[in-house]
């Protein structure tokens, strides 16, 4: 090791199969290894979540390490895969946020103690040159849910890293973990029925109405590309598609995806549904033309049930039911 004025503090994820023992071996063969790492033992990299390494930093890493079995190699199968593609998703986000060149994956088999010994050392004065982290605060607290959590993480370290930038930053879909995406509306075949709000089991989608307009707005943070959206279409107006945009992910506000007009009640103006959604039914039900017989003359549920009550007391009084 090189004499250096800054020891650096850099948190190692190892699985337990390969790059674990890799270090235990270094350890027993008394291989020369630098202080300044704190190895957490998982089962699998493809263990590691995203947050346990935004956790890292907040509490004062000043760089992670994942390793796991070679391609191939892992006792899970493809679990180290899954590692890779989160660390280089995550990567890209921290690079944009002002981190950068602190997080890496490596592959280490149980039987590279050499190379285990020789990654550490050239990381820690990799990380000695580039100096402390430049986070100074940790979260108090994070939110129970994990995306929340998540999204709350990289809240802090945004507020925290004052050179890094969030705005017209999006990850590339083929490139994008899962559980990040968005529906992607056909704005000419979305009738707006409300079919993708009423299951979407995140509250990600809402419907909102006024001024004659209905608008299906999205809050980009709460997908998890589930696609139950996609799967209720009735008219198969919308795909989930993987996507994230920094500066969507961490904003509060919601994004409009479709706006509609809304057909009024004849009697006392409310909305009632899309005009699109009413030409929908009037196309795939015939006997519709019995409930809305015409676009002008289309009701609310009361005034309906209002107008239908009359008729059957005028139909009554017809047959001599009622006096």
């Amino acid at each position: 090791m090189t004499d250096r004025l800054y020891e650096p503090r850099i948190v190692v994820f190892a699985c337990n199969w390969c790059s674990y023992t890799a270090a235990d071996l270094a350890g027993t063969t008394r291989l020369k290894m630098p202080a300044c790492f704190t190895v957490v033992r998982v089962m699998c990299s493809g263990r590691v979540d995203p947050l346990y390494i935004l956790q890292a930093f907040a509490l004062g890493a000043d760089a992670v390490l994942v390793t796991g079995c070679h391609p191939g190699d892992c006792h899970y199968t493809s679990g180290n895969l899954h590692a890779r593609r989160r660390v280089d998703f995550l990567k890209q986000i921290l690079d944009r946020l002002g981190l950068t060149d602190r997080l890496e994956m490596h592959y280490v088999s149980a039987a590279e103690a050499t190379r285990f010994q020789q990654l550490l050392t050239t990381s820690a004065e990799r990380i000695a040159r580039l100096g402390p982290s430049p986070l100074r605060a940790s979260l108090a607290a994070l939110p129970p849910h994990k995306r929340d959590a998540f999204r709350a993480m990289l809240q802090h370290l945004a507020a925290q890293l004052p050179g890094g930038r969030t705005d017209g930053f999006t990850i590339p879909e083929e490139m994008v973990t899962e559980g990040f995406g968005e529906p992607e509306y056909d704005r000419e075949r979305c009738i707006g029925c409300g079919a993708c709000a009423a299951s979407c089991p995140e509250h990600n989608i809402e419907l909102t109405d006024g001024d004659g307009t209905r608008t299906i707005s999205q809050f980009h943070s709460r997908c998890v590309r589930c696609s139950t959206c996609e799967q209720v279409c009735p008219v198969e107006a919308l795909r989930v598609v993987a996507r994230f945009d920094l500066a969507a992910f961490l904003s509060d506000e919601r994004r409009p995806a479709v706006e509609l007009e809304l057909a009024t009640c004849a009697r006392c103006g409310k909305p009632v549904a899309p005009v699109r959604q009413l030409d929908h039914l009037k196309q795939t039900i015939e006997e519709i033309e019995e409930i809305v017989p015409r676009r002008d003359a289309v009701l609310c549920a009361a005034c309906h049930r209002q107008a239908h009550a009359a008729e059957m007391r005028q139909h009554m009084k017809t047959v001599n039911l009622v006096s």
